[in-house]
This record gives C-alpha cells, structure tokens and sequence, in this order.
C-alpha cells in the first residue's frame, strides 16, 4: 500500500502497488466477499501502469465461488495497461458482472505482468456491490405515454437520457437523479411513483437505489388538453408585414368523462396594452367528453402598427378542471430590408433587367406577397432573363438575403434560378453568395415556392445581387421570384468566449476559476475556463446573457473537456434560456457527459446546439454537475453564437 508522489490515485490517499522497486511481479489480494445468490453482481475496479517507460502491465481478475464439491468459475479475466511513461499513471477502468449460486464468492487480483523493470503496477477503487434494476415509466389516466426523461448519473454501461419505458442498472446504494418534463404526449405532470407509492409532485426526483424497482412520472390525463403547447414564435417587417407563419390551429380535447364549457381570455398583467394583434376563434364554448375542438390563432393586420421588436401575447385556456394551460405569442417586427420595391410592386424601379423577365399580376400568378411577381420566361420564351441591383452596405456588417422563388408549372419539369452576391474589392471579384436553386414543377396550374435565406459579411460600400434563369425547359411553367429583401444581421457574439481575459463578461459562482498554461491546453488562444480545479467541489457556473436578433435560427457552439489523470467522468448542464421582462423560458436544455482519458491528457468534444429565440435577449449558462472532482478537472473553451 503507498500514497506521495509519484501515486496519483483515482480517490483517496492510497493505492495498492504491485511490483514495487522492480521487485518479481508475484503479488496476489483475495477477499471473501457475502453476496445473495442468483442476484446480478458488479466487480468494479481501476488498475493502472505508474512507468518511465512504455511497457506493459498486466492484471488477472478472477472471481469464483464454492459450495462443498459445486466450484463456480464466475470471472477470469486479464487486464492489460500500456505505459505512458515519465512517472504518469495510465489507470484503466474495467467492470465485470455476474450471477453466482453461492455465497460468498472469492475475488482474487493478481500480478500477471511480463516485466517489473521501472514501472509498476497499481489498483485502486474496488467495488462489489449487487446491480440492481430501475424500470423507467411515464403514464396518463393509466395509459403509457411517452417521456424524455434524465437520469443521473448515468448507469453503469453510461446511459442516461432516453424516452420512456427504459430500463437502467445501477450499483447498490447509488443515488439517481431522474428529471421528467413538465408536458408529455400533451398532458401536463402531477408527480412520481415509485412501486405504486407516491413521491411528490416535484419533476425532479432522488431515488437511493437498494432493490430492483419501478419508477413512473405520472400525468394528467382527466382535463381539458390544447396541442401543441409551444409558444407560436412569427416575424415580419415592421409597419408592413406580412408575418410568417401567419397563425396556426390548435386542437382542444376533452379527456374527461363529462362535457364542460371552456373560455380563452387575455391572460392579465402579462401584455400591456392587451394584444388586440391576436385573433383567437372560437374563445368559447361547449365540448363534450371525447370531442376534438379546433382553435384558430391568427396574427391580424393590427399587427402592422407594431414597432420594431419583440411583441409578446399571453391567453389563459380556463376550464372547471383546473390545470389552466397558457398560449404564448411571440411576434418579431423587424427593420425593413435595406433596399426597396423587393416585391415589384413597383414594377423593376431599382432593378437592372436583361432577357426575358417580367412583371405578372394576373391569374394563374400568385404572389407571396400583394399583387406582383417577377417572372422570368414567360409564355414559354427562352430561359434567359436575370435581375441585377446594387445594394448599399457598411463594411464589416452581416447582411440576411431572404426572397420566395417559384415554379408555376402544368407539368413536373423544373425551373433552375442562379443567386449571386458579389463585390468588387480592389481589383478582385469577391463572391459572398453562389448557389443554384432547383424546383420541380407541382403541375396543375399551381405554384410550388422555395424560400431562399443566405447570409454574407460585406466588405465595402456595395454588393452586387443577381437573380439568373439557367432553366432547361420554358414550356408550360415559368420561373417567378417575389419578397426579395436583404436586412442587417444583429451582431451575436459572446463576450471573451475564449477567456483570454479571465473570467470578465461572465457571471461566476461556485469553484471555476480562468487558466492558461500546463497542464491545461486550450482549444483556441491561450486561455480557458476551468471547473473543480484542485480537487475542489463540482459546484461552478458561467453564465452570459446575449443580445440576438429575435425570430432568426441561433447556434451555440463551445469546445468542453475532461483533464483527468484517471478515467472518473466529468459532467457539465447546458442551458439557453430567453428572456422577456422578468421571465425566462427554456431554448436548450442539455447534458454531457466526457469520459477520463487519464495521464494528465484533455478529452474534448465540441458541441453545438441550435434554438430560434423569441426574444432578443438569451441567457446561456454552464454548470458543473460532476460526481467526482479528484485529479480530474472539467474545462470550457471557445464559447460562440452565430446567427
């Protein structure tokens, strides 16, 4: 047994030390150990090679019982560790189960290495305890239903999250942490139940695990139920719309025995003034048990008169059930395109035109928006006609090029349109966008749309937009362009994502401290965040609130890793949340967990995780939720948000 330099245990002071001084590689350690016969069983261990040198080390792992004249051969296995050399410890985490018919049973460690010569081998962190089993459910009024729900830690083969029924194994006496949502399959949560007992009506629940048992989280399912949920989330130009999606329908369903009458209202305090921008039909009625109702949500042309931001709308669906459920609205105005006439009202007025392009009001033309398009190749003319403008830009700021591109056809043959967006700098030819739109044609007289969105940083003063037809058939469609705009893109940017500056620009609670240099080795730059350093508790947080553009498609993207001298996990919660006034709602809410590489190396993973915030403001934050912080860190690096 030693513990001091160079012994660098997976937990504790200590470590057995085989081997030792170059000494013949015969050591054994055998204990008898009770066990419930016919129950499963879990050897677990972590043994590794403390070596100046890149040999091997080998461990036999034999587990057996007896009875009499009855031998059970339950485990008889060889773990093999490479040297890392130096003076590092390569540890090796190695799990074996099994069933034995007899108590107790022998396990016996041993010494199984070819050579002694400056290295050792070492064993730390062995446990025998019984695996026992959790069934995971989910029901509503006894029915199953299906539910994303967390567990943690993960089991002993890692799994965690999953949808329900699933099924884990864990240790006697460990301590599980399962999570479920506040909405499956559309009915909201009312508590837990373990083996038919109640456990409360918290989403979160700590189960010590001592026997095989059954968990369920239980829902409502005697209620009035409007699907989906989900807020609503449209944008638009403000002062002239239109606002897509324009609204949607929602199903009302009685999952009671009886019929009631329900009311949608305004939801007080929540708008002020109320949101006369909504229109909601039927807000009454009658539905009987069983009976399906559907609820029009429409955004109005009162929607026009808002400024440009965001516009948030809250109703309250009241019945005599209780269990009253909200539908939230969430509306983006923003700033009008940085150009005009993008729909052609104005026929080509800004526009450069060449072949064979023209504006259409009439039948069977249907534009997205008011009463013109353009279309090119027209009346079964050759495919030649482009659109070019120049639009105005400042240097170094993004830019969203947005427009609706068709194929009005009678038959199923396609029209191809050809987008460009290039300007001149110095004497070269910068192109920020170059893509080929292919449409096939949905036949019958009807127009099939394709909405185009491409994004571009320029460098001048002046871009240059350019719509071509490269179309290879005219006859009976046309190929028709409408809604073009280009808009500035909001900057979304995290502050010192690579903490080259410390900790500013972020909220800091708990063990996370900034670092740079050995043994740390940052992804990007020199400088990165560290979580639990020096063994301390796995209680750190970082959090940022970010400014978007609200109603456009966000990525979070972020490098996180695991500097382990052992192969103990390190775990990190993800949250984005948006916030509107005082109140937050979830964007992303996501677990990871980064297995130890061990000898002082850096396992990374980079993630990344998209969310459409209804709000411009977004707060994200990381915590640490580690089970283990001893000789082992968890680490962030290049924290960003594009937009």
């Amino acid at each position: 047994m030693k513990s001091g330099s160079p012994i660098v245990p997976v937990e504790g002071a200590n470590v057995a030390v085989f081997n030792a001084g170059n000494s013949v590689n015969n050591g054994s350690l055998t204990q008898n150990v009770p066990v419930t016969p016919g129950l499963l069983n879990r050897l677990e261990l972590h043994a590794g090679n403390l070596s100046y040198n890149t040999q091997q080390q080998r461990l036999r792992v034999r587990v057996h019982s007896r009875s009499g004249n009855n031998f059970q051969s339950l485990v008889d296995q060889v773990i093999t560790i490479n040297g890392l050399g130096g003076g590092k410890t390569n540890w090796q985490a190695a799990a074996f189960e099994f069933t034995s018919a007899f108590s107790p049973v022998e396990v016996i460690v041993s010494d199984f290495s070819l050579t002694t010569n400056s290295l050792d081998l070492v064993l730390d962190r062995v446990r025998l305890a019984p695996v026992y089993q959790v069934n995971v459910g989910a029901s509503a009024g006894g029915a199953p239903v299906a539910a994303e729900i967390t567990a943690l830690p993960g089991d002993v083969g890692g799994a965690g999250v999953a949808t329900t029924p699933y099924l884990r194994k864990y240790l006697e006496g460990t301590a599980v942490t399962f999570t479920a949502p506040a909405v499956a399959g559309g009915y909201p949560f009312n508590g837990w139940r373990q083996d038919g007992v109640s456990l409360g009506n918290d989403r979160q629940v700590t189960v010590m695990v001592d026997a095989n048992t059954t968990l369920e989280a239980v829902y409502v399912a005697g209620h009035l139920v409007m699907t989906p949920l989900s807020p609503l989330e449209t944008s638009g130009v403000a002062g002239s719309g239109p606002f897509l999606p324009s609204g949607e329908t929602r199903t009302l369903t009685n999952l009671t025995p009886s019929g009631a009458t329900w009311f949608i209202e305004p939801k007080v305090n929540f708008d002020a003034p109320l949101a006369d921008w909504v229109t909601i039909s039927p807000t009454t009625g009658f539905i009987a048990s069983g009976q399906q109702v559907p609820v029009n949500i429409s955004i109005n042309q009162a929607a026009k008169n808002l400024p440009v931001g965001l516009h948030k709308a809250v109703f309250e669906l009241i019945t005599p059930f209780g269990s009253n459920q909200y539908i939230t609205i969430l509306l983006t105005a923003n700033g009008s395109s940085v150009f005009a006439n993008g729909g052609f009202e104005s026929d080509f007025a800004g526009w450069t035109v060449s072949g064979n392009v023209s504006v259409q009001s009439a039948a069977p033309y249907g534009p997205t928006e008011r009463s013109k398009l353009a279309a090119f190749n027209a009346a079964n003319s050759p495919p030649n006609g482009s659109l070019r403008r120049a639009v105005v830009t400042l240097p170094g700021r993004r830019y969203r090029l947005e427009f609706d591109a068709g194929n009005l056809s009678y038959n199923s043959l396609r029209q191809r349109m050809q987008v460009d967006v290039t300007e001149v700098v110095g004497t070269a030819t910068q192109t920020h966008v170059h893509d080929l739109l292919d449409i096939p044609g949905p036949g019958g007289g009807a127009t099939a749309w394709v909405a185009g969105s491409y994004e571009f940083t320029a460098v001048g003063n002046s871009v240059s937009l350019v719509f071509a037809d490269v179309s290879q058939a005219t006859n009976a469609l046309d190929l028709v362009l409408d809604r073009v705009r280009v808009s500035e893109v909001l900057s979304a940017s995290v502050a010192n994502g690579g903490f080259e500056s410390g900790l500013d620009e972020w909220t800091a609670t708990g063990n996370v401290v900034a670092k740079t240099g050995a043994p740390y080795a940052p992804t990007g730059g020199t400088g990165l965040a560290v979580f639990n350093s020096s063994n301390s508790a796995p209680n750190g947080s970082l959090s940022q609130l970010v400014h978007l553009a609200g109603g456009e498609p966000c990525r979070l993207e972020f490098d996180v890793g695991n500097l382990s001298y052992n192969t103990l996990p390190q775990r990190m919660h993800v949250l984005v949340q948006g916030r509107f006034g005082s109140e937050y709602f979830t964007l992303v809410d996501k677990y990871i967990e980064i297995g130890g590489p061990g000898g002082g190396a850096t396992a990374w993973q980079s993630k990344f995780y998209d969310f459409v915030p209804g709000t411009g403001a977004v707060l994200i934050t990381f915590t640490d939720i580690s089970p283990s912080t001893n000789s082992t860190d968890l680490v962030l690096d290049r924290v960003r948000v594009s937009q």
